[in-house]
């Protein structure tokens, strides 16, 4: 997505990707360039395939501590999975991400699917992944917590954005 004719989100997944996947896809992109931000939104593929809760938090958690350890700020975007997968998973499924988010101190957007999730406008054909205006709607919801991560208003993150990709050119 673009905000102000910037792009704010290099798209580091695939559809179907799995959250063990992150962490070497994650190590690939840090050779090429520095993020300024890590917008983390991964694990629905997993749960879809019933992957150990304890596996999927280790693989974010990889990830995260890769980021920190690169400097990067990390939002980690929650999700959440239909009931038919049992109370049991769908609870430990649904708390993995708090957990993180409070034990390596990473900003959490509680549900990053918020009015996309289960909507057939906004997600492709198979009613999981978000079409383009589902993106739209992802891009909405995150900005808020862009804005409060940089302490900022946008023509200053404007600005840092810009900043970053000069650095990446000039690098």
């Amino acid at each position: 997505p673009r905000l102000l004719g910037v792009d704010l989100i290099h798209h580091g997944g695939e559809s179907g990707a799995l959250s063990a996947q992150m962490k070497p896809r994650f190590e690939w992109y840090l050779k090429k360039a520095k993020p300024g931000i890590l917008v983390l939104i991964a694990g629905g593929n997993d749960a879809r395939q019933m992957v150990d809760t304890k596996k999927i938090e280790q693989n974010l958690r990889e990830v995260i501590q890769l980021a920190q350890k690169n400097k990067i700020p990390v939002i980690l975007g929650g999700m959440k999975i239909f009931t038919n997968f049992g109370a049991d998973y769908t609870g430990r499924f649904e708390k993995l991400y708090k957990n993180l988010s409070q034990s390596k101190q990473v900003t959490l957007i509680p549900f990053v699917l918020e009015g996309v999730a289960a909507d057939k406008r906004f997600n492709q054909a198979d009613g999981f992944h978000p079409n383009p205006a589902g993106h739209k709607i992802i891009a909405e919801t995150l900005l808020p917590y862009l804005r409060e991560l940089f302490e900022t208003d946008l023509i200053q993150l404007e600005q840092i954005i810009w900043s970053r990709s000069e650095e990446r050119r000039v690098g």
